[in-house]
């Protein structure tokens, strides 16, 4: 397995999106594309929303606005995911509220409800691991 630096792997990732909606008919309006073209924003708002229904944040965590959880995924060719890593193990081995976090945005990418993700399936091969960040702040804004 290559090791890919996630930066790169997301700005791949954001490429994809790109060219993926370029070809679409979606429309999908109300999200924030900072940095990101709209086309992208779009398809990262669906997987967000697919997601999202899934994904319960805990109330009553300390300094929520700090417990940002990256997850690595590895997809199957349906846009299933089929594995999920969170990226600072050692932050979840010893922040007890980023544990329960990240458990909650592990939980929400496997949850059989919350899958296939909305993803160009011509396009497996750059999408098939992809890294997303799981902000409260963005998440439920």
């Amino acid at each position: 397995k290559a090791n890919v630096d996630p930066k790169a792997a997301k700005k791949s990732f954001d490429s994809l999106l790109d060219s993926s909606l370029a070809k679409s008919d979606n429309e999908n309006s109300g999200i924030k594309a900072e940095e990101v073209g709209e086309d992208t924003a779009t398809l990262i708002n669906l997987v967000q929303q697919t997601i999202r229904k899934c994904w319960h944040f805990p109330a009553g965590l300390k300094n929520a606005e700090e417990l940002i959880v990256d997850m690595k995924m590895e997809l199957d060719q349906e846009g299933n995911v089929k594995k999920a890593d969170i990226v600072d193990e050692s932050r979840a081995n010893s922040d007890p509220d980023f544990k329960i976090a990240a458990e909650n945005a592990k939980r929400a990418v496997l949850d059989p409800e919350c899958n296939p993700l909305p993803l160009p399936k011509d396009r497996y091969e750059e999408w098939k691991e992809i890294e997303m960040s799981f902000n409260p702040k963005d998440m439920f804004s």
